[in-house]
């Protein structure tokens, strides 16, 4: 070993005493407001509730598909008190997918 690879090779002796894994442990639960037949993700909390992405089907005829035969994506709030979900804004709603969103730190203005 040469002088110039001895600041690697310190780092690489090193490094594994500062670096570790987490050592908590979580579990993870379906929600109630989560369906099996639908994709939902990129959730934000937003007042007392959580808003995602979803292409469930909240109409008994879907207008417009995906190539694999799936809704489109909405924007929908899930009141995490009652797990009831709803559209977040029909003014926000498009005939193509919506979202994700994210808010301002204030909450007063959505991004999506």
């Amino acid at each position: 070993m040469t002088l110039k690879h001895l600041p690697v090779f310190l780092i690489v002796l090193i490094l594994p005493l500062f670096a570790s894994g987490q050592s908590e442990t979580y579990s993870i639960k379906k929600a109630k407001f989560s369906s099996n037949s639908s994709d939902e993700f990129s959730p934000v909390y937003y007042k007392n509730g959580i808003v995602f992405c979803s292409n469930m089907t909240r109409a008994l005829v879907r207008n417009y598909l995906t190539p694999d035969n799936k809704g489109l994506l909405n924007i929908v709030f899930a009141d995490t008190t009652t797990g009831k979900s709803r559209i977040f804004s029909n003014d926000l709603r498009t005939i193509f997918n919506d979202g994700p969103a994210s808010f301002s730190k204030n909450g007063d203005t959505v991004y999506f």
